[in-house]
């Protein structure tokens, strides 16, 4: 276990029934390493060691000898300071333990980038991934798939839910209090008009009174209070809602067959 506050690296040894030995205990290590990742770095029998300070934007590898010492192997620098995450794993099919880079901070979605290792110190450019989400909180490694490469289970807290929101037809009687300065949304449907259901959220795409070439959508929760309003430019009138569950996105149709578009992102709240 790391006493950060000490700056100490303490190695255990178990002995298979929840029992832990001191091994050996080191200080005056750096108190910036964020990450320290394990893998076979060196090519000994023993698990190695790669240090990741993002502070400096400095990696160091270590091995091991099974007595709880650590030798040197090789120093990076220049690396990203926004790494959150370091995951180890077999993703290129050498001898080596190979790496996942993950960064949440870069302008629009996650970034990920697959290294490989060469039992020197050295690591080498696999792939990049730039579509990624931004709040992803955990990258567990794992077999899940039963193939020889090392598998990924990604977890994000602050997914809200896993389903596709839904299009129900609300008749007038059942209808919120309509908010000043738009048209009622039964003008295209008299008879019921199409709003989104998600989350515990009702979302009803209004048209405004100056006939603006735009719809506010507005979010009520259970109790029918307003909790968020935004305007949608590019329709008006809404005749139809259709939901696309693959792309995440939901189509408003209004008069004329004008279209204007939400992502399921809009949504949350």
């Amino acid at each position: 276990m790391v006493l950060a506050s000490l700056n100490q690296g303490q190695f255990y040894t178990t002995d298979g029934s929840g029992n832990i030995a001191l091994m050996k205990r080191h200080a005056g290590w750096r108190k910036t390493w964020q990450l320290i990742v394990p893998g076979n770095f060196g090519g000994n029998d023993y698990t190695d060691l790669l240090f990741y300070d993002p502070t400096t934007g400095e990696g160091e590898f270590y091995t091991r000898d099974g007595s709880g010492n650590i030798a040197f192997l090789k120093k990076h620098t220049g690396w990203r300071k926004t790494w959150q995450l370091i995951v180890p794993g077999n993703f290129g099919g050498n001898n080596y333990t190979d790496l996942l880079f993950y960064d949440p901070t870069t302008p629009n979605t996650g970034e990920g980038e697959f290294y490989t290792t060469d039992g020197s110190g050295n690591i080498a450019f696999l792939k990049k991934h730039t579509d990624w989400r931004k709040t992803w909180k955990l990258i567990v490694p794992g077999n899940f798939g039963g193939n020889d490469y090392t598998d990924l289970l990604f977890y994000d807290t602050t997914a809200t839910s896993l389903t596709a929101p839904i299009v129900v037809t609300v008749p007038p009687a059942n209808a919120p209090t309509i908010p000043q300065g738009f048209h009622s949304p039964f003008s295209f449907t008299p008879s019921g008009a199409p709003v989104i259901q998600w989350n515990g959220y009702t979302y009803w795409a209004y048209s405004y009174t100056d006939n603006r070439m735009a719809m506010a959508i507005v979010a009520y929760d259970a109790k029918g209070q307003i909790v968020k309003q935004w305007e949608k430019p590019g329709a008006r009138y809404l005749t139809s809602i259709t939901v696309d569950a693959e792309g995440k996105t939901i189509t408003l149709t209004g008069q004329a067959n004008l279209t204007t578009v939400l992502s399921w992102d809009e949504l949350k709240l």
